[in-house]
């Protein structure tokens, strides 16, 4: 009853309109109200990103809080009570659509991989127990993304040894590559040349049957015999792919490795904890974490926890090397007094804070890391009598004209340490791109892969022509 009283005059009704004064005092406070709301979110986001928003809206915060002052002193008193009037039915309306927004966010938040999710917005803050408990029920579950890997205390994860996926499209040998069939042994084939390759999703062929790969399509249309290895494991950063070379490619000594990665592996390099900088990808495992001593890499990680350790500390902060996760931001775990209002954790949400640059994951340190990495890969290569391919796949990104930084980065880094790799992203670009990528995802259809694999044979032929 508050708020339809306050529209009431002595001698007038609800109906009156709204005079010209009022009007403006009206639009004063939803001004005042719009320039405190921005100034509290950018102080939430981070001043020192962009202080130039700040100052904005505390200039429009002072102009509408200078003019409602001015017009209370200034005007007679009928102005002053119609001013007043005005505020309170502004304050109840906004007052009544803050509590109805506070109860559909209650009733129609559901939990999450990091807490709590209103229509896709994460709330915040990230609730550790909460990322435990998503994580605990994932392995439990071993859902079709995860059902073929096993936890691994170097590489963080891989293809374990005769595995079939929940949903039946990927299947694995008896040694943890993946295969036409589950369980049988690549070692038994003797007399072929080998070809190792090494790498991500992209590599691995996720989202199509082991016949689309490009590992496979290599296999069947190289003009020589060949055995063709896939060794790439989905979600592995440069890091792990090199690990994965070092442990387990080796052994078989192969004629010729290529090494596949993509622009978002630069970015996992650096990342030890995929379910905290990737919620969405459902890994619940850690992973290694190279670092640069002058010009000498060092493993952090030696030997990686498993899930149930890792998800049984206190607090995400225990993690070990978190302080190396350029994903985490501490101020994203920690429960604050406005938090109590779902509305507010829903705001905060879907304008998150800008993150502090991390200083172990800066550009320069990305590339740095990566192209020793690489660096390293090609040597063991060749020590181990292997002729070495350093190939870059491109993504929907290079099509469109996405930005990627990190790519250019190595590119020049690799570069400088004449280390010659091959770009795909020309010789792909021959076909039309949307034909190159399964709809609504993003990896390669089949036609990609066959692409890819074309691109891939034309210097492929004369480095097999050396081995044979």
């Amino acid at each position: 009853m508050a708020c339809l009283e306050v529209r009431c005059r002595s001698g007038g009704s609800m109906s009156n309109s709204f005079s010209r004064q009022e009007w403006f005092v009206l639009a004063a406070m939803i001004g005042l109200e719009m320039a405190l709301g921005l100034t509290i979110l950018l102080m939430h986001k981070g001043i020192a990103r962009h202080p130039w928003m700040l100052v904005g809206g505390m200039i429009g915060l002072g102009v509408t809080a200078a003019y409602l002052i001015w017009g209370y002193w200034r005007g007679s008193r009928t102005d002053r009570r119609n001013i007043v009037l005005a505020g309170a039915t502004n304050l109840c309306a906004v007052g009544l659509l803050a509590m109805a927004g506070e109860a559909v966010v209650r009733i129609g938040a559901t939990p999450s991989s990091q807490g709590l999710s209103f229509a896709q917005i994460r709330l915040v803050p990230q609730d550790w127990k909460a990322t435990g408990d998503w994580n605990r029920d994932l392995l439990h579950r071993s859902p079709s993304n995860i059902s073929y890997f096993v936890q691994d205390s170097l590489l963080g994860w891989t293809v374990g040894p005769s595995r079939r996926s929940k949903d039946g499209l990927y299947l694995s040998s008896r040694e943890g590559i993946r295969s036409p069939e589950v369980g049988i042994a690549y070692s038994e084939v003797q007399d072929l040349p080998r070809i190792a390759i090494v790498g991500d999703s992209y590599t691995f062929g996720l989202e199509v049957p082991f016949e689309s790969t490009w590992g496979k399509k290599l296999e069947e249309q190289l003009p020589v015999p060949v055995q063709v290895l896939n060794f790439g494991v989905d979600g592995y950063g440069v890091d792990q792919a090199y690990l994965r070379y070092h442990r387990d490619v080796r052994p078989w000594h192969p004629d010729v490795v290529i090494f596949g990665f993509i622009n978002h592996d630069l970015y996992r390099t650096m990342v030890v904890y995929p379910f905290v900088s990737f919620p969405e990808w459902g890994f619940p495992f850690s992973k290694p974490r190279f670092t640069l001593a002058g010009e000498q890499l060092e493993l952090l990680t030696a030997s990686l926890q498993n899930p149930e350790a890792l998800f049984s500390v206190k607090s995400v902060a225990e993690l070990p090397h978190i302080e190396y996760d350029p994903g985490y931001d501490k101020a994203a775990w920690e429960y604050k007094w406005f938090h109590r209002s779902f509305l507010v954790r829903l705001i905060l949400g879907w304008f998150p804070r800008w993150p502090d640059p991390s200083p172990h994951a800066s550009d320069d340190n990305i590339a740095a890391v990566n192209a020793e990495i690489l660096g390293r890969f090609a040597q063991e290569a060749i020590d181990n009598r292997a002729i070495p391919y350093l190939v870059y796949f491109p993504g929907r990104g290079d099509f469109t004209g996405q930005e990627r930084n990190g790519r250019d980065l190595v590119f020049s880094a690799l570069r400088q340490k004449q280390l010659h790799y091959e770009d795909l992203t020309p010789c792909m670009r021959r076909a039309e791109y949307r034909d190159l990528f399964n709809e609504g995802h993003p990896h390669y259809s089949p036609k990609g892969n066959a692409v890819a694999a074309e691109c891939l044979i034309r210097f492929l032929r004369n480095g097999l022509a050396r081995k044979t």
